[in-house]
Formats: C-alpha cells, structure tokens, sequence
C-alpha cells in the first residue's frame, strides 16, 4: 500500500518513513518541498514527491497522482 507522508523532511516524518520502508507491504511516498530536501530521501531509498500544503486544491490533486 503507497502511503503519503507530509512533512517527511522532518525528525517524525524521516522516522515513519524509515520505518515503513522497511515493511513488506507498505511503499512510502515522502512529500517535500524544496529540491534540495530530495538527496536525503533517496539516500535513505525512499521516492520523493515534491508539492506544498499551501498550493491549490488542484495542484496537489496533480502532485499526488
């Protein structure tokens, strides 16, 4: 099951995301914000997706499919 984790640069998010990575039979999908934020998160194997909380409705219809 893919799973969106907001806020996934951060010390909670890292930890979830670590953590869900690592089960069979979960996919975490880490949501950033800045570009700069995607190296950490594919070091760790985890796929980022970039978009902000503060954009449109649609746009982050866009982001998350």
């Amino acid at each position: 099951m893919k799973v969106l984790i907001v806020g996934a640069n951060g010390k909670i998010g890292t930890i979830l995301s670590e953590r869900l990575s690592q089960e069979e039979n979960f996919e975490p999908l880490a949501m950033i914000r800045k570009e700069e934020q995607k190296e950490k998160l594919d070091q760790l194997g985890i796929s980022p997706i970039q978009g902000d909380l503060s954009d449109s409705v649609e746009e982050l219809e866009k982001v998350v499919k």
